[in-house]
């Protein structure tokens, strides 16, 4: 295990998962929160419901920046953005 973590661009794969596991979790609660079914979303934020599927699975490859503030405002959520160091 010590090996893999000293290659940084292993590190920043897994935190790149970790990061879209956590996407799809916080999506799938605030949609939850809000009572909407993912059809409700899709219709909302005119995001196919098969993208919104795999964001919330955390597979985020073809996921835009637009579609996601689009999913947020659908869910009346706030998105983050934020610039690591």
């Amino acid at each position: 295990m010590k090996r893999f973590l000293e290659n940084p661009r292993e590190q920043l794969m897994v935190q790149i998962e970790v990061e879209k596991l956590t996407l799809g979790i916080n999506i799938h609660a605030l949609r939850d929160k809000a009572s909407l079914s993912i059809e409700a979303v899709a219709e909302r934020s005119g995001v196919p419901v098969d993208t919104i599927q795999r964001a919330e699975a955390g597979r985020t490859g073809r996921i835009t920046l637009n579609q996601l503030i689009r999913i947020a405002m659908a869910i009346e959520a706030r998105l983050l953005i934020k610039k690591d160091k």
